[in-house]
């Protein structure tokens, strides 16, 4: 039989517990070990696997998709919740740890809003990526973007919100879809946000034929908020034109929003 947990360090960690119930799954996420013994064939577990991982070949491997059982590991390393050094990492982890108790202890939990309407004013964020991407839209396929805006009057805002919000979360049907499209968001070098917006064009000239069949506004807000299968060609294809885009528009961006 196990015995009953000791009551001194149940009294030690129930201050943390308390101040905030999601700690311990944070804590998990970035205290978990990688892994550390490649399989044959597999470059994302052979990086992992290294004393010092280097990111730009992670990043390059993740880009054209992470095996399941290796998301974790490697998503934490591109975000940046623990160092490439292995040495580095229980140290790290651990000011991490700390720092995150003494935030959520310290703070009050933010009044929930979820922008009625639509809205995105508390969301600077969205607002500024909506810009670029009707910016972006609008070099790529102008027709297009005319159909959207011009022709059917469509603020981008009425969906962007949910896409750049909910990480696109909701557009696909497919889990294992949507976690191949946050592969090549997780491994940009210039933050997921700024590629986001990218992948969201390439979205949008997927479903190029189904928005411009539509007749009206409505119409088009349905297609515009219809999941999608996100079958594994499809979403190379989406990921491979955004990439392209990336590249061929560097600075656009910066234009763009007169920065």
């Amino acid at each position: 039989m196990v015995a009953p947990p000791v009551r001194a360090a149940a009294n030690a960690t129930s201050a943390v517990m308390a101040a905030a119930s999601a700690d311990d799954a944070v804590a998990a996420a970035t205290a978990a070990p990688l892994p550390v013994s490649p399989s044959h064939g597999c470059p994302v577990e052979a990086l992992l696997a290294a004393p010092t991982v280097c990111l730009p070949a992670l990043r390059q491997a993740v880009f054209t998709g992470c095996p399941p059982h290796c998301r974790a590991a490697a998503y934490r390393l591109l975000l940046g919740l623990v160092p490439a050094e292995a040495a580095r990492r229980p140290a790290a982890t651990a000011r991490r740890r700390a720092e995150y108790a003494a935030a959520v202890a310290l703070l009050p939990p933010p009044a929930l809003s979820l922008g009625g309407g639509g809205s995105s004013g508390g969301c600077p964020g969205i607002q500024r990526r909506s810009h670029y991407l009707a910016t972006l839209l609008g070099r790529v396929d102008p027709p297009l973007a005319a159909h959207l805006g011009t022709t059917h009057g469509v603020p981008f805002l009425s969906f962007t919100v949910r896409w750049f919000g909910c990480l696109l979360v909701r557009e696909f049907r497919s889990l294992p879809a949507l976690l191949r499209l946050w592969d090549g968001l997780v491994a940009e070098e210039a933050g997921w946000a700024h590629f986001a917006v990218y992948v969201v064009a390439a979205l949008l000239v997927e479903r190029r034929a189904a928005l411009l069949s539509a007749a009206d506004f409505g119409g088009v807000v349905r297609v515009l908020l219809t999941p999608v299968g996100g079958g594994g060609g499809a979403l190379g294809g989406v990921l491979g034109r955004a990439w392209v885009w990336r590249e061929s528009f560097r600075g656009l961006h910066e234009r763009a929003l007169g920065v």
